[in-house]
């Protein structure tokens, strides 16, 4: 439950782009019936301190795969800047970098919180994606 609070937070609002030089727009939204709340920069929850300390198995391979899966959304939004010449995927991939770059940190916060070492690097099947979006 806190994991999906702090992988959540860069989704909890919705945001429209839209470019000047054409017509198109994306619209995203975060699903809604979340019971998380959110405070200033910081996600809160019911859960006690006491939770948050003892971890089980299935919330850390939670935490280390959501940790993976924001590195490679942050990797695929800078990837997305770097080679678009789509002003509206330019918008969208640097909103991806800000908003899993934000859930990422806050991620690492809770792990350090809760004692738990997330992992520093995207497992072997995610580098292979990045290489075969880079090509």
């Amino acid at each position: 439950m806190l994991l999906a609070v702090a992988t959540a937070v860069s989704c909890n609002k919705k945001e429209t782009l839209t470019n000047n030089n054409q017509n198109d727009s994306v619209e995203m939204s975060a699903p809604s019936g979340s019971d998380t709340t959110m405070t200033g920069n910081s996600a809160t929850t019911s859960a006690s301190a006491e939770e948050s300390a003892s971890l089980s198995d299935q919330d850390k391979k939670f935490a280390d795969a959501a940790a993976k899966g924001g590195m490679m959304e942050v990797m695929a939004g800078e990837l997305a800047v770097k080679n678009t010449t789509n002003p509206t995927v330019k918008i969208l991939g640097e909103m991806m970098v800000k908003d899993h770059t934000k859930a990422n940190d806050e991620l690492k916060q809770w792990a350090t919180a809760s004692a738990h070492t997330l992992p520093a690097k995207v497992d072997a099947a995610q580098q292979k994606k990045i290489r075969r979006i880079k090509s």
